[in-house]
Parts: C-alpha cells; structure tokens; sequence
C-alpha cells in the first residue's frame, strides 16, 4: 500500500512537471508571436515615419530612436535566442521579418545618421 502512494505521488509529480513545461512552452509560443507581429507591423510602418521625419522636433526625433533602439532592438535579439524554440511557422516568419529588416535597415541608419 505504501508502495502504491509512492508511485502516485510520483506521477502527479510527474504531471505537474509536465504541465509546467507545457504551459512554459505556450507561454514562449505566445511571447514569440507576439513578438514577431510586432516587430512585423513596426518595420512595415517605417516609411510613415520616414516621410513624416522632416516635421518632427528633436524631442520626438530622440524619443522615436530611444522606443525603436531599446524595444524593437531588445525584441530582435531575444527572437534571436529564441530560434531554437520556435514553430516551423514561426521560424518562416522569423526569416520573413528578417528580409524586412534587411530591406528596410539602410533607411534606418540613414534616418538616425539625420
């Protein structure tokens, strides 16, 4: 009879790792796609800001390449270590973002060299 609680309570044990680790995994899911669409949507609507860059104030201007530098260059690098953990799906994305970043990062620097 011991020996069976023993067992039982090895496999909830069991269980609850498991869950853990699914809901660890869902939660990365989720953080990558979020991450991803994200990112997607800035450098696809970095044209509005280039067109509109001549108009803006040097605190807007500060401010703008402070927001992109820290969030949208933090998110890039964390997709980075995250390659390993993503969905084929993601991964695609993941490429297709990276084309758009490669496309689009020469305005950039130019923008920021203003």
């Amino acid at each position: 009879m011991c020996h069976v609680g023993t067992v039982a309570a090895a496999l909830i044990e069991l269980f609850d790792r498991e869950e853990d680790t699914l809901a660890t995994q869902l939660t990365v899911e989720k953080v990558i796609d979020e991450d991803i669409r994200h990112l997607q949507k800035e450098w696809e609507s970095l044209d509005v800001v280039i067109s509109e860059w001549p108009q803006m104030d040097g605190i807007d201007r500060e401010v703008f390449i402070l927001e992109w530098s820290g969030i949208n260059g933090g998110k890039l690098l964390k997709l980075q270590t995250l390659i390993g953990q993503m969905t084929p799906t993601q991964k695609q994305r993941y490429q297709d973002l990276l084309s758009l970043v490669e496309q689009k990062q020469p305005a950039l620097e130019k923008l920021f060299d203003l």
